[in-house]
Formats: C-alpha cells, sequence, structure tokens
C-alpha cells in the first residue's frame, strides 16, 4: 500500500469482518487513524445496514426509508408529510420525493388535510398496507445480519447503546 492510498479493504464488500489499519502516515505527519473516531463507525455501520436492507429487499422494491414511511403511515395513519418526516427521522423537505414514489407505484394515496388545504395526508392503499407485512420477517433478518459479528451479549448492549445514543 502506498503512504497516500487508502486501506483496500475500504472497497471490499466484506470489509466489515476485516482487521482495520490506520492510514500510514507521511514523514512527520502523525498517524490518522479514522477507525478510533466515533462519527465514521457510526457512518461506517449506516451503510453496511443500508446495504444489507437493499440486498434483503431488493425483490420488493423499496427503500429502507419507504419501507419506515410505510410502517409509519400503517401506525398513524392520515398522518401529513412534517408528521411524517418528523416520526422517521427524516428531512421534511425531501420526504416529499419518497412520498411521490410511494403514491406513483400505488402503495399510498393523498387526500386534502383537515388542518388545511394546503397539507395532504396519507393513506395506504391495500397493496401499501400489505407489503410493511411482507416485507416485516425480511427486515427481522437485516438486524440479525446487522449484529451477526457480535456475541449475543454484545448485540443485546448494542441495541441499548444505539437507544442511548439515539436518544431513543
Amino acid at each position: 500500500m502506498s503512504k497516500h492510498a487508502a486501506p483496500s479493504h475500504l472497497h471490499r464488500s466484506d470489509a466489515r469482518h476485516e482487521a482495520r489499519e490506520p492510514f500510514e502516515s507521511t514523514a512527520g505527519a502523525p498517524e490518522f487513524n479514522l477507525y478510533a473516531l466515533p462519527a465514521p463507525l457510526i457512518r461506517r455501520l449506516q451503510q453496511i445496514a443500508l446495504a444489507i436492507f437493499a440486498e434483503e429487499t431488493k425483490p420488493f422494491g423499496v427503500t429502507s426509508v419507504q419501507y419506515a414511511s410505510l410502517n409509519a403511515i400503517q401506525a398513524f395513519p392520515e398522518l401529513d408529510q412534517i408528521q411524517l418526516a418528523g416520526l422517521i427521522a427524516y428531512h421534511r423537505t425531501t420526504i416529499g420525493g419518497v412520498v411521490e414514489r410511494l403514491e406513483k407505484t400505488g402503495l399510498i394515496n393523498r387526500k386534502v388535510g383537515i388542518t388545511g388545504r394546503r397539507a395532504r395526508q396519507f393513506l395506504l392503499t391495500g397493496e401499501g398496507e400489505k407489503l410493511p407485512q411482507e416485507i416485516d420477517p425480511v427486515a427481522g433478518r437485516v438486524q440479525d445480519r446487522l449484529l451477526e459479528p457480535l456475541p449475543t451479549d454484545g448485540q443485546v448492549r448494542m441495541r441499548m447503546k444505539g437507544r442511548g445514543l439515539s436518544g431513543l
């Protein structure tokens, strides 16, 4: 590996199972160990989680955000866009594209809200009601795969620490 090249394991899909090495330093420069910092580790875990979710749910044709949206609308019918974004911790303007795609694929309907003509509330279609139930077992498998490298007690601790860090 050259002095300035990123470790080759960053480009392989099995990267999470390999030992991590710090970037090699140049003469006189301190070593930079990206994997000693919590933010890059959390970001990397998110990348892994999204990749596993995409792989497992590919036959269903929905993203993790669409799946979360369907579950939220199922749990709280007639949410509006701002409420939905808050519930799934997504940006309130970006969620517009998500619900637009869900509507185009026939998974949700929008109706004029009771709080104002501009606010649209979301309702699941028949297909939108079935899809989360079909994906739920697969989503469980995603969670299992994500935590698989940890021993059972480590999996429990990870869930607890994740709740603490996310404020949930």
